[in-house]
């Protein structure tokens, strides 16, 4: 694998190439009727149940600016549409927010000792930091883990909603690394969580981090954006996320089955935020995400006001590429290499550089770029659970194609293929052989209590018609299986239970189940 010091060079001369001055548009509208049209259809194409709201800037030539905001579809099960000022969760585009809450705290010349990007996480958090490499430990610096590059996983079902900053501080060094420190990128919500920790660690009123972030960037930007679903609720619609029950997939992978509105998946966190805030927490509507838009191309200025809220020394920190993503992990339409900086992916289209970032959580989906050289902008947020990930991207390229006035390619066939195809895969999986191999170890003996030090404490109960557990897959339809299984419940995250059914000898298939999202198995 080329090594991100060949890459560099390379990518610094695509770059100097491209186009620097803003593009010249005709029409003073970014979101056409021929755009509403087309968003409309994409929706329908996808069978959603939910809908999307859109944000679209342009800095035209004499430096004023075209915002185009608008919703579509479904808000709430009860038929309330989106809007511009509907309230939905960004996920990881949070993550910019984190990294340039850290630049301010180093932009603050009162505060003592002077930290910089490469001052070790052992120094900040003397006898809390610790990684299971110790070399890992010694070296990791805040670039290490704004850029993904520790050498540990993700590991995302060791936390849970319960769980503090401190708690993973003292968890983190149990979990495993799956490569060399500083090898290779590897997405981690853990190390952003972590990072989140600083304005409480290293400031004197030991300020929460997302009033931190509220104080220095929501207010002085005119912001409703949050952390908290109830402030979210207030004087706003807050969207509801929505999966699809009963969709035979089968006969139409796109079918929207029985819409469901999913549970909050932060229902409880209050302004005060929690573990997971730094990494995924903000909520925010349209109107909101065009202003905060307008500033990056701007260079941390407020578009309204012209104050400098960010230093643009901040976000270029914060977009200048450190680690290579490896393609596999590269959505279609983006242009390779693509790098990352500290909750920022810089990569290319159409000739164009651009700099943005996608988002994920149970019920809602994001994605955010912008074209510096061009001055222009588009998000996308959605409340589908199940394709949105996939649809934000085809309206996304297509407001670059128009926009950037490039040849249209088809992206609705080429996300829908590629969804076609992921789910053909996961059917061709292999049966169970018809006489199984008992395992070495009696079923009812694989029942108990299992600890770890990083993922804490699983209960596996042996799932049988007169065992006390059947009363853990209540609300979970066709859990029973022919296959012997053990189940526990799961207070984690993205998983609410754990089943494990014998496949053959001591092999078992592992299923992770978010009963709050699908109670399909």
């Amino acid at each position: 694998m080329l090594s991100f010091s060949v890459l560099l060079p390379l990518f610094s001369s695509i770059v100097s190439a491209l186009p620097s001055t803003p593009l010249k548009r005709d029409d003073s509208s970014l979101l056409t009727s021929d755009i509403d049209k087309f968003i409309q259809s994409v929706l329908t194409d996808w069978g959603t149940p939910g809908g999307v709201a859109v944000a679209a800037v342009v800095m035209n030539e004499d430096g004023s600016w075209t915002v185009d905001t608008k919703g579509y579809g479904n808000a709430t099960s009860d038929g309330t549409l989106i809007d511009s000022d509907t309230m939905l969760c960004i996920g990881s585009n949070s993550k910019q927010y984190n990294a340039i809450s850290t630049g301010l705290l180093l932009s603050n010349k009162s505060l003592e000792p002077r930290l910089t990007t490469t001052t070790k996480m052992s120094s900040i958090f003397p006898g809390s930091w610790a990684l299971m490499n110790d070399f890992a430990t010694a070296e990791s610096t805040m670039i290490d883990l704004f850029s993904h590059r520790t050498g540990v996983p993700r590991h995302d079902n060791m936390y849970s909603l319960d769980d503090t900053v401190d708690d993973l501080l003292n968890r983190v060094k149990y979990l495993k690394p799956s490569l060399p420190f500083r090898d290779q990128y590897q997405y981690s919500n853990i190390m952003y969580a972590i990072m989140s920790h600083l304005p409480t660690a290293l400031l004197p009123s030991k300020i929460p981090f997302t009033r931190y972030v509220k104080q220095h960037i929501f207010d002085p930007l005119g912001l409703s954006a949050t952390y908290s679903p109830m402030v979210a609720a207030q004087g706003h619609v807050l969207a509801q996320g929505f999966g699809r029950d009963g969709a035979n997939r089968t006969e139409n992978v796109f079918a929207m089955g029985t819409p469901r509105a999913l549970e909050y998946w932060s229902k409880n966190v209050t302004e005060d935020g929690n573990a997971m805030s730094g990494a995924g927490g903000i909520i925010m509507h349209a109107n909101d995400v065009a202003v905060w838009l307008q500033t990056l191309l701007l260079q941390g200025a407020n578009p309204k006001t012209g104050e400098q809220v960010i230093p643009a020394e901040v976000l270029k920190s914060t977009s200048t590429g450190v680690s290579v993503v490896p393609e596999t992990s590269v959505p279609p339409g983006t242009d390779t290499p693509l790098l990352y900086g500290a909750g920022q992916e810089i990569g290319t289209y159409g000739g164009y550089l651009t700099v943005g970032h996608e988002g994920d959580v149970a019920g809602f989906h994001s994605a955010m770029i912008r074209v510096p050289s061009a001055k222009l902008a588009v998000a996308v947020l959605t409340n589908d659970d199940t394709y949105g990930p996939s649809f934000i991207q085809v309206i996304k390229y297509r407001l670059l194609d128009v926009l950037l006035g490039l040849n249209s390619t088809d992206w609705n066939s080429v996300y829908q293929q590629t969804v076609k195809a992921k789910y053909a895969a996961s059917l061709a999986v292999t049966p169970p052989p018809s006489s199984p191999s008992p395992p070495s170890v009696a079923y009812t003996e694989l029942a108990g209590t299992y600890s770890n030090g990083a993922y804490g404490e699983l209960e596996l109960c042996y799932l049988s018609d007169s065992s006390s557990c059947q009363d853990l897959l209540a609300g979970i339809p066709n859990a029973g299986d022919e296959r012997p299984t053990l189940v526990a419940q799961w207070n984690k995250l993205w998983a609410s239970h754990v089943f494990m059914r014998h496949f053959d000898g001591d092999t078992w298939n592992l299923t992770l189940l978010d009963k709050r999202v699908s109670v399909q198995l």
